[in-house]
């Protein structure tokens, strides 16, 4: 194994990461988390979840967890 190879490790691995954190602030600035969107609307976590699961409001599951999508003018 070449040094050259070896040296380029740490750039790969930075690069990823970086890659990684530039899709995950994508991801955070479309969408909202419950809480995030709670403080948004003046209602509680739970309000937010009810109508979440009852469909009545435009939100995806990733995992266990509810994201709204962000509204797209200032309320």
């Amino acid at each position: 194994m070449s040094t050259n190879s070896v040296g380029l490790w740490p750039v790969v691995i930075a690069k990823h990461m970086i890659t990684a954190t530039v899709q995950r602030m994508t991801v955070e600035s479309v969408y909202l988390t419950v809480e995030e969107f709670a403080n948004l609307m003046r209602v509680t976590p739970m309000t937010v979840r009810r109508l979440a699961r009852a469909g009545q409001l435009n939100a995806i599951k990733v995992g266990r967890q509810y994201r709204i999508p962000r509204p797209s003018h200032p309320t």
